[in-house]
């Protein structure tokens, strides 16, 4: 049994919670002289559609690289440049994160937990975090989100 971290996740929405979780993030990769890798997933329905089965319009490219450059710019903010980042397009992003963490060796993924929404509706919802918590077999660090503190 690992009693360490080697590879460290941030798996982000990139909403303003993005950069004080992030620092978490890194803060904890540097502690355990871990590997850092950064992650955000689109979900698919968001996207514009258009162009043949199996291929991506010209729209949809260029919001999947909207992204990546934002992904980018937060690393750059983060003070870690140098590390991996993805973007991913998935129908259901706890499934995108946990295939990505199986696909990079990611023994801990670390995100920001956001609030469920209030009233009646809110207690039937589950977030993000809850999803990946149960799907994923690494382990999980769920940081609060800054609004919520």
């Amino acid at each position: 049994m690992k009693t360490t971290y080697e590879h460290v996740l941030f798996a982000t929405d990139l909403t303003d919670d993005a950069v004080p979780a992030g620092r978490k993030a890194v803060a904890v990769a540097l502690a355990l002289g871990a590997r850092f890798s950064l992650l955000h997933v689109l979900r698919a329905q968001d996207q514009a559609v258009g162009g043949e089965a199996g291929s991506m319009s010209t729209e949809s490219v260029q919001w999947v690289n909207r992204h990546q450059q934002a992904l980018g710019d937060l690393a750059h903010e983060l003070g870690v440049d140098h590390a991996e980042h993805w973007v991913e397009t998935a129908q259901a992003v706890p499934a995108a994160i946990e295939h990505a963490a199986r696909e990079h060796g990611v023994d801990l993924i670390v995100m920001a937990n956001h609030a469920k929404t209030g009233g009646i509706l809110g207690r039937f919802q589950t977030t993000i975090t809850e999803d990946l918590l149960h799907r994923t077999q690494c382990d999980l660090l769920a940081v609060r989100a800054v609004s919520e503190r």
